[in-house]
């Protein structure tokens, strides 16, 4: 692993080191290190000498970086030199070791990350490694969703940090973008790093990260352990090769339309706005067009375990067992879009019902649909089948809003008036004749209505005899006035069945 003299003299006994001077604190070239001989300078070699012994300077383009014993000679001064001096007397041995270890710790570090990246880690191990160096809760956040990476409870503090309720970070990128015009120009200019004491009211260090030109996202360490150092920033720049790798490996979204296609899924379904005209566009750069098949999927849990990252954690394992798809964090909730051009596909829904139980996860689906432009409305569906069909029967764990929506009907009926209000007189007037004669009529018309009028089918439920069964029938029709043979006649009975504890 590559570091520079920013990081040596952060981890250097900072009481031993008189004078220091960095010239380019953000550059990684030191991978060794060696007591100076003077036959050879080498750019990516960290020198150790005492000024005494240091020899002329020699004719050399690239710079020196040196740990300099007592006062650096004029002489280096004068040249691309970056050095840090430290107290006379310093044994040249135990400052030679004291180097080495610094170089091994981060080399074995790079080896454990490296390891990560090989066994296709969570990038919350790849943070517990980073929090050994920069002891404070280290982040990526990306325009879609963020991962925290830290170890709770560090040095005994009893303050844990996870994420805020609401998960979704557009907005919070955007707002970052606009109210804090230091962040704004490192992605305007693409300068790959920045302290900052705006953003949130306190310090953190940020390292932006690109691919192909592209922003991917921030790696973030907010200072609350132990004050940032200087050699924070040269650390997280150093490793933000490594977070955009596991990144790129566990994230196969379209990174660069990730932003303007996840704006455009929020302002149609949380937002409901309209249908732009520049939406297709920005479906076509998705590979995805209008008119082709969709389903909409809302994933809730009531389980403390799949909460604020670990949603994150859940949406990316979605990515990866579906096909076509885009998913984003919103309020503790995954909100999830199939895309299947040529229509449905049942399979997704034994997909969604594994997925459901290993994770402890309630699912609603929406109709599947043919017009992107009406995707806020198949959202409504999608949540108001998790809602309906979870008070509904809360043992199942997939739930189709085609299946649900009578139930939804009634429900929303009578949040508006309570169920006597829909009662009619008729069917009230029946109740009452079986409550004084002792018959069973309004149980018969429940089971003829259940079964289409097959007279069959229904005296074999009651177990009576043909000519009962229909004489319980005219009996009915008598007492209420009704024509059974007429639809709507029998519709308002089957809606009043469903609402009504008859």
């Amino acid at each position: 692993m590559k570091l520079n003299m920013t990081m040596i003299s952060d981890y250097l006994d900072s009481p031993k080191i008189t004078e220091g001077q960095i010239n380019r604190p953000f550059d990684f070239y030191l991978e060794r290190v060696e007591v100076c001989t003077g036959k050879v300078w080498q750019e990516s070699c960290l020198y150790i000498a005492d000024a005494e012994n240091l020899p002329s300077v020699p004719v050399i383009e690239n710079r020196i970086s040196l740990i300099c014993i007592g006062q650096l000679p004029d002489r280096y001064r004068q040249v691309l030199c970056e050095y840090l001096c430290v107290e006379e007397k310093t044994d040249i041995v135990l400052l030679f070791q004291k180097a080495a270890e610094i170089f091994r710790r981060f080399q074995d570090m790079e080896v454990r990350i490296l390891t990560c990246l090989v066994e296709h880690a969570p990038m919350n191990e790849i943070g517990r490694i980073l929090f050994e160096v920069l002891e404070n809760p280290v982040s990526f956040a990306t325009p879609v969703f963020r991962i925290m990476m830290y170890v709770p409870g560090k040095k005994k503090h009893d303050k844990n940090f996870s994420l805020a309720e609401n998960t979704y970070l557009p907005d919070d990128e955007y707002m970052v973008v606009v109210s804090d015009p230091e962040y704004k120009e490192t992605l305007k200019t693409k300068v790959p790093g920045i302290f900052s004491e705006k953003m949130y009211g306190f310090r953190k260090i940020y390292c932006n990260i690109f691919h192909r030109q592209e922003y991917l996202g921030r790696l973030v360490a907010d200072e609350v352990y132990r004050p940032c150092k200087n050699s924070d920033l040269s650390f997280l720049m150093l490793i933000s090769e490594y977070v955009k790798m596991a990144y790129l490996d566990i994230c196969p979204v379209n990174l660069g339309e990730t932003k303007e296609f996840d704006h455009m899924v929020k302002e149609l379904t949380l937002f409901e706005r309209p249908y732009l005209d520049a939406y297709d566009s920005i479906l076509q750069s998705y590979g995805w067009k209008k008119s082709d098949t969709y389903l909409y999927v809302y994933l809730s849990s009531f389980s403390e375990n799949n909460r604020h990252s670990r949603l994150a954690e859940h949406m990316l394992y979605l990515h990866r067992i579906l096909d076509s798809n885009y998913a984003f964090v919103h309020e503790n909730h995954i909100h999830l879009i199939l895309h299947y051009p040529k229509g449905e596909n049942k399979k997704i829904y034994e997909i969604l019902e594994s997925f459901a139980g290993r994770h402890d996860f309630y699912i609603g689906c929406s109709n599947w649909f043919h017009d992107f432009e009406k995707a806020g409305m198949y959202f409504h569906q999608a949540v108001i089948a998790f809602e309906t069909g979870h008070q509904t029967d809360h043992t199942k764990r997939v739930y189709l809003y085609e299946k649900y929506i009578l139930d939804y009907i009634v429900k929303t009926a009578c949040l508006k008036h309570n169920k006597e209000f829909y009662l009619s007189p008729p069917l009230a007037s029946l109740t009452a004749y079986d409550q004084k004669h002792g018959t069973e009529l309004v149980y018969t018309l429940k089971i003829c209505l259940e079964n289409s009028g097959s007279a069959a089918a229904a005296q074999e439920i009651l177990h009576v005899h043909r000519t009962t069964y229909l004489y319980r029938i005219k009996r009915i029709e008598e007492i209420t006035g009704w024509q059974l043979k007429e639809y709507r006649t029998r519709l308002y009975l089957m809606i009043m069945f469903e609402m009504a504890d008859i």
